[in-house]
């Protein structure tokens, strides 16, 4: 893996962890951004999995906050492969701005088709 790969990889885990604190954090980033929110936009699986979480439980029109989230990937005997739940707490750390986050999110879609 050359070095510039593994910078995007990086890059890519940082975006991606902002961009599910934030989903989880407000609710209303979710319905904004449910149509174009991509398993494929995501390198990790861990990621994969916590916004498959988030999405499944929006979609059953149930809460997705922290503890609903953490409730859920613990159901799904996920949470420990996670990180378990100070990894999903962790991500409310450095949540973006709704600038931020609309650039991150670009910045994801873009590393998702190099």
């Amino acid at each position: 893996m050359s070095l510039d790969d593994l910078l995007e990889k990086l890059s890519s885990g940082n975006y991606e962890q902002a961009i599910l604190g934030k989903l989880i954090s407000q609710r209303g980033f979710i319905e904004e951004y449910e149509p174009f929110l991509k398993e494929e936009y995501f390198y990790y699986d861990t990621h994969k999995d916590i916004l498959n979480t988030i999405l499944n439980l929006y979609k059953q029109e149930k809460p997705t906050d922290i503890f609903t989230v953490i409730e859920a990937l613990k159901e799904q005997n996920i949470l420990d492969e996670i990180g378990g739940a100070a990894y999903i707490l962790g991500m409310q750390d450095h949540l973006p701005s709704k600038e931020l986050f609309d650039n991150y999110f670009k910045a994801l879609e873009e590393l998702a088709y190099k």
